[in-house]
């Protein structure tokens, strides 16, 4: 997993996690000749099964930061409440939550997509282990100003 350039690359990085592989198809698809989709162009209720692990964080510039505006029910089990409105300091408060950043940092930057599988410790658990894939938005294709991802729990 990592940075996605390409269709064929989605392919092979995520083969293994179909639902990952399902939202790059969908959000690829919603590009339409574009670096980005809008978020009008993302309807969440086009992947019903999908739903639950799905989330929006809008981007905030000048610092940049990222406050959460949606998350699936299984994504607020997984974290352990509910994280809407939260900002990404508010949410990820482990040690790796530096290099989470970085990566949704570049995501910004790069307007390219980000897989990974991580372990963490979190939500008062000794450990979780989860996938997911964060692609960009941008509603005036100049700027990356929300992010659209999900997240997964594996075993």
């Amino acid at each position: 997993m990592g940075w996605i350039q390409d269709p064929a690359e989605a392919e092979e990085a995520l083969g293994a996690a179909p639902r990952l592989l399902r939202l790059y198809r969908y959000w690829r698809a919603r590009c339409d000749g574009r670096r980005a989709p809008a978020r009008a162009d993302i309807d969440p209720l086009d992947l019903p099964d999908l739903l639950p692990n799905l989330w929006l964080m809008d981007v905030e510039a000048d610092p940049l930061d990222f406050r959460n505006r949606l998350a699936g029910t299984a994504t607020a089990q997984l974290i352990g409440r509910d994280v809407t409105g939260k900002r990404f300091a508010e949410i990820f408060t482990g040690p790796d939550s530096a290099e989470i950043f970085a990566e949704y940092r570049g995501v910004v930057e790069s307007w390219r997509p980000h897989a990974a599988a991580r372990t963490v410790f979190w939500a008062d658990r000794s450990f979780i282990r989860y996938r997911r894939l964060v692609t960009p938005l941008s509603a005036d294709g100049r700027r990356v100003d929300m992010l659209f991802g999900l997240t997964e729990e594996t075993v």
